[in-house]
């Protein structure tokens, strides 16, 4: 009586278990562990898509974004017809303001993307205005240079008149 409802629990739990590496990574990585998670997928046996999909998610879910970024970049090179991994290097160059990485991932994406896979406008514009923004901030920088720049000169250009007043007196 009691091996019916177990043998149907692990029948139930069998049918939900992760069945291959990639699957099987994605509920180490959902477990937090990390370590498992990438060993899983490095492995020559697993195709290049999935495991560039899975150690992505891994580092993004460890909170290694740079790491992240880095995989997704890999991934698109090795399969570059997989929107998920443009996507993903897109929204991850994003969250890191990296925005010549994200204007170059949104670029490949749109190049390799097949019907219904092409990236979302605001996605698109999320990537303008960190570009906006990285330009504003590297003209106020060049401009605080200026300024500083100026300020040091008429200091030196004041030191240097008092100094002479001080000689002649």
């Amino acid at each position: 009586m009691i091996a019916a409802p177990i043998l149907a629990l692990c029948g139930l739990l069998a049918a939900v278990a992760p069945q291959d590496a990639f699957q099987d990574s994605l509920a180490a990585t959902a477990r937090g562990d990390y370590r498992l998670a990438l060993s899983l997928v490095d492995s020559p046996e697993v195709d290049p898509g999935p495991r560039a999909q899975a150690r992505l998610w891994a580092f993004y879910a460890g909170g290694l974004l740079d790491l992240a970024l880095e995989e997704a970049e890999a991934g698109a090179l090795a399969v570059p017809d997989d929107p998920w991994l443009h996507e993903q290097a897109v929204r991850v160059a994003l969250s890191l303001h990296h925005p010549a990485a994200a204007s170059a991932h949104l670029w490949a994406w749109e190049q390799h993307a097949g019907a219904g896979a092409a990236p979302e406008p605001a996605l698109r514009a999320r990537v303008i205005a960190l570009q906006d923004s990285d330009a504003r901030q590297a003209a106020g920088l060049e401009r605080a240079r200026w300024t500083a720049l100026a300020i040091l000169a008429a200091c030196a250009g004041l030191i240097g008149i008092l100094s002479r007043g001080e000689r002649r007196a």
